[in-house]
């Protein structure tokens, strides 16, 4: 049980540190067709392959393409903030800081809605349309709590440095406090993930 919880906070923290590496003004059809589509189709011929040679249902061989994809960001990311201090202007550090991030965020969010859809199959319970609107439920539920969530932090951390205690201001401004109170935000709603059911 204590390592499934560590798995989801590894998870959860992997998310948000690929939050922090994507810039919203670089995300264009052309950024999103190169970090999508080679992970998509190397998911699904993982998949394939898992069917046809081990026999896996193919939303578990999904499921195992997803474990398997590589991630390059933790490789990626630090050479490519080497590359980009050596040749400030290449566009190969931008396109990269974009792409690896974009590319995590995907699998692994892939791979969560396909490990509960496959454990709720498994179940035998529920029919296949009762399940697709489970996890695509919850899916949408996630999504716009952590809109709510994400624009409530942005508002706060705009107006962080104002509040004060005595007239003494709590907070300066910096970036290390912004990333502490997301950090405590983030910790917050994994505490609160694990409570609701």
């Amino acid at each position: 049980e204590n390592r499934d919880q560590l798995q989801r906070f590894a998870f959860l923290l992997v998310l948000l540190n690929a939050g922090f590496e994507v810039s919203v003004r670089r995300l264009r059809p052309a950024m999103l067709l190169v970090a999508l589509l080679p992970a998509t189709l190397e998911i699904l011929g993982i998949a394939l392959m898992a069917t046809l040679t081990v026999g896996m249902a193919f939303r578990e061989g999904a499921v195992l393409g997803c474990v398997l994809f590589p991630l390059g960001e933790g490789l990626v990311i630090p050479k490519m903030n080497e590359f980009k201090h050596k040749f400030p202007n290449h566009p190969l550090p931008r396109v990269t800081l974009t792409w690896a991030p974009l590319e995590a965020t995907f699998a692994l969010s892939l791979f969560s809605f396909l490990s509960s859809l496959s454990s709720v199959m498994t179940e035998g319970k529920l029919s296949i349309v009762q399940i697709l609107l489970d996890v695509l439920g919850r899916l949408v539920a996630t999504i716009v709590t952590g809109g709510l969530i994400g624009g409530a932090t942005g508002w706060l951390l705009s107006r962080s440095s104002r509040l004060t205690i005595r007239r003494k201001r709590v907070f300066t401004g910096s970036a290390v406090e912004a990333f502490l109170i997301v950090l405590a935000l983030a910790f917050l709603g994994f505490g609160l993930a694990e409570i609701v059911p």
